[in-house]
């Protein structure tokens, strides 16, 4: 842009200057009024060519354009790419490190991912593991919901009713 209005800018000067050297010369150059046309006539040339976009401003425009099927599939991977912020899960009175890792091989990473499960469900995974009878998963799931919820003060009161993840 600033490319064109410097050639705008001297052009202008030029045609003045060249007006002003034919009439010194005598008279016997172009007349003013001719002088005039021609330079209304060049000025609204230079201003299409201001205001027409470039070959590479067009070039811009279309790579700023994105398909809506390209959005969606930068989207995907941008979440793809985000992981979800494993909580831990040991801090649920009767889940230790192993099955911890059990249940984030499975996909429950958060105590959200863990409260919305029924303690069923968990039994059974658990038990295709090879792990029976030694774990309840039975208040897992009211736990996970209470530390999901930040209630650290009421998880606590509910632990200590708990032994093992039991009631007692």
């Amino acid at each position: 842009m600033l490319e064109r209005f410097k050639i705008f800018t001297g052009l202008i000067i030029f045609s003045f200057l060249s007006m002003g050297f034919s009439n010194a010369q005598g008279g016997k150059g172009i007349l003013w009024w001719i002088w005039l046309i021609i330079i209304i006539a060049i000025i609204i040339f230079l201003i299409w060519i201001m205001f027409k976009p470039s070959e590479t401003e067009k070039t811009h425009e279309e790579e700023k354009r994105v398909e809506p099927t390209e959005l969606k599939e930068r989207t995907k991977e941008v979440i793809k790419k985000e992981e979800v912020k494993e909580d831990d899960l040991k801090i649920i009175e009767g889940i230790g490190p192993k099955v911890s890792q059990i249940l984030k091989e499975h996909g429950i990473k958060t105590f959200k991912d863990l409260g919305d499960k029924e303690p069923e469900d968990i039994k059974k995974l658990l038990e295709s593991k090879g792990i029976r009878g030694i774990v309840d998963p039975t208040t897992w799931p009211e736990q996970a919901k209470l530390a999901a919820a930040g209630k650290w003060e009421e998880l606590k009161k509910l632990q200590n009713e708990l032994k093992g993840g039991r009631r007692r």
